[in-house]
Parts: C-alpha cells; sequence; structure tokens
C-alpha cells in the first residue's frame, strides 16, 4: 500500500475527525498525532484506511530527566520525539533507541552537534 505518512501533527481531539478526512483524500495512510488524552496506541479506521499513531514530544535540559521519564514510555507512547535544550540531551538521544525522532528546528539547531 503507497501513500503518505505525518508524524507531525498536533491538533486538538476535536480537530482529528477533519484532519483524518482531508488526509483520505490526500493520500495519507498514517498519522503520528500528539497526545492530548487519547485512551488508544495505535487506531486503525479501515473506512478510511488510515493508521493514527500516539506520539509525544518530550523536552528537557538534563539528561538524567530525560532519561528518567522516557523509562518505561514505549508502553504508552509508540512514537518518542525529543526536543533537546542541551547538547548533552541531544547527543543521549540520538543514541537511546527509545526515540525516534529528534526535534531540529531555530530553537534547538545550536545543539545539534555535525561532528558527532
Amino acid at each position: 500500500m503507497r501513500g503518505f505518512i505525518d508524524l507531525w501533527l498536533d491538533i486538538e481531539p476535536d480537530e482529528v475527525e477533519k484532519a483524518i478526512d482531508v488526509g483520505h483524500k490526500m493520500g495519507y495512510i498514517a498519522f503520528g498525532l500528539e497526545d492530548h488524552g487519547f485512551n488508544w496506541r495505535v487506531k486503525k479506521l479501515r473506512d478510511k484506511k488510515i493508521t493514527l499513531v500516539k506520539r509525544i514530544t518530550l523536552s528537557e535540559e538534563k539528561e538524567s530527566k530525560l532519561k528518567e521519564k522516557l523509562r518505561g514510555i514505549k508502553l504508552s507512547f509508540p512514537i518518542v520525539s525529543v526536543k533537546p535544550q542541551s547538547i548533552q540531551v541531544a547527543r543521549f538521544a540520538a543514541r537511546d533507541g527509545r526515540v525516534d525522532t529528534i526535534i531540529v528546528d531555530k530553537d534547538t539547531a545550536i545543539y545539534i552537534d555535525k561532528t558527532q
């Protein structure tokens, strides 16, 4: 099955249905939704042929705090993103298997060590 996947949807729960309809029309097969209290990990909508996957974004300055938050996180969240607030956190997130994506934007680009 071919289609598009968007791992970065951060919308309110009441807008999810509209996003699914638009995504279905555009050929999306999966969405990674930032958690807003959803009671599911993965939800397959067979009529629209779209899979919804719960995602969380962690933002920490200290490596020890991030380690603490990551403990057992994959039981609740299939997709884990980290927005590093220090070089140590960025390095740790890059090598930790529980982290799926690292957010690099104008605020965090300075913490990404290009030589590593």
